[in-house]
């Protein structure tokens, strides 16, 4: 099969079984990208004043309403600024979820009643590009094709790529869409390819700030090894970034909003953070998705210089960047959530190691090949638990674990435990 024709097969399955089960797996946190739409075609803004009670001018919060539906008190995931009620979180993927609102409103559909299938489908259809990037990516590198395809099939749907990104309308599947179009981009090499790449790393750190951890070092790569294209991918690269100060400086009153309203407070015990979304029961990288851990015999050698895959390097720093900023955050757990969701984006990174020891270190190997296979079968297994079942209850009963944080490496009881126990009918 050409590798044209084996991308549009791999984003088609891999669309259909993120988007046809239509259900939303978001929270609180997804709620204003999924407003965003209906305030930016009905009121031609970015504030969400209308979906909130009337403010108060003296104190700039919301009073008491009583003559109709409103937010009160004011949720957490907005927040006022000079009189406009904003989003805590980037606005890229609730702008992404635009045009599927224009569309369907022109035929007809009721997008407020149906805003939240839209947004499972907003967040399906970047998760499944992202699995179509990513292999196109892959197939230009020194690897077999069967190895890019298989590699491809266990991002999309060994890891939390489906168990998080392609159910909910989180920043994390439009941020895949771009890391890994980057990519493919970057290796593609010629002058247009080069300048889409700038755009697309520039509009991940819009849709999700730590993500100028991957950026910074892929864009010295490209800078370094494309020297004669360095200003059309800096041109690129500024545009969304411009865009993200303008709009902090708006709508949040400072460019250092970074396009967010939330602030990350650093100082955790690293070791500890560490640890936790690395290992823990509640949380782990390696625990949520097993089948990471056959990327580590390649991680050693992607380092060095001369590397048969040079882009690995910056690749995987930005990954351990990514890792270390939220090992610091006093919230390592991010939360109410599912897995080392604040992690997603270090799953190319994960995805090209696993590839290159794929062919190095597994491939002809019996036992390795069985247990590989044996840690992929788990990862899929977690993986559809956090697309189908999820939540089952464990961030908040019997105490929620934002205040007890001590509860994400209790072994017996964990999230995982709790989901399996449902599937078969376990109380």
């Amino acid at each position: 099969m050409s590798r044209t024709r084996t991308a549009l097969a791999l984003f088609i399955v891999a669309f259909a079984v993120y988007f046809v089960p239509g259900r939303d797996g978001g929270t609180g946190d997804t709620i204003p990208a999924q407003l965003l739409p209906l305030s930016v075609l009905d009121e031609a803004n970015l504030d969400f004043n209308e979906f909130v009670c009337p403010l108060d001018p003296p104190t700039g919060k919301p009073r008491d309403y009583e003559a109709g539906p409103c937010l009160s008190p004011l949720p957490y995931y907005f927040y006022v600024v000079d009189g406009r009620v904003v989003s805590t979180y980037p606005i890229v993927a609730g702008l992404l979820s635009v045009p599927a609102h224009e569309v369907l409103g022109a035929m007809g559909v009721d997008t407020v009643a149906n805003r939240s299938l839209i947004a499972v489908s907003t967040a399906a259809l970047t998760t499944a590009l992202a699995v179509l990037f990513l292999f196109l990516f892959l197939s230009l590198l020194p690897l077999e094709q069967r190895t890019a395809a298989l590699t491809t099939l266990v991002f999309a749907f060994g890891t939390l790529a489906w168990g998080v990104a392609s159910h909910g309308l989180w920043q994390h599947g439009p941020a895949l869409m771009f890391i890994t179009a980057a990519l493919w981009c970057i290796t593609r090499g010629d002058r247009r390819s080069i300048i889409f790449a700038g755009l697309a790393l520039g509009f991940a750190v819009f849709a999700r700030p730590t993500n100028v951890m991957i950026a910074l070092p892929l864009a010295w790569y490209v800078v370094s090894t494309h020297r004669e294209q360095r200003v059309p991918f800096l041109a690129g690269l500024a545009f969304p970034l411009l865009l993200m100060a303008l709009y902090s400086q708006v709508m949040l009153g400072s460019v250092t909003a970074l396009g967010q309203g939330q602030h990350m407070r650093f100082g955790a015990n690293p070791l500890l953070g560490l640890a936790g979304i690395l290992a823990s029961p509640g949380r782990g990288l390696f625990v949520f998705s097993p089948v990471l851990l056959v990327a580590l015999p390649a991680l050693r050698g992607s380092l060095h210089r001369d590397s048969s895959f040079p882009i690995a390097r910056p690749l995987v720093i930005g990954a351990a960047g990514v890792i270390a900023v939220h090992a610091l955050w006093f919230v390592w757990w991010g939360g109410v959530t599912f897995g080392y969701r604040l992690l997603i984006e270090t799953l190319p990174a994960f995805m090209l190691l696993i590839a290159i020891a794929w062919e190095t270190d597994v491939r002809g190997r019996r036992a390795r090949v069985v247990a590989a296979g044996v840690l992929l079968a788990i990862s899929v297994w977690v993986s559809a638990l956090g697309a189908l079942v999820a939540p089952c209850g464990f961030d908040m009963e019997p105490m929620p674990v934002d205040q007890h944080p001590e509860r994400l490496w209790e072994v017996r009881d964990t999230e995982l435990v709790r989901c399996t126990g449902r599937v078969f009918g376990a109380s």
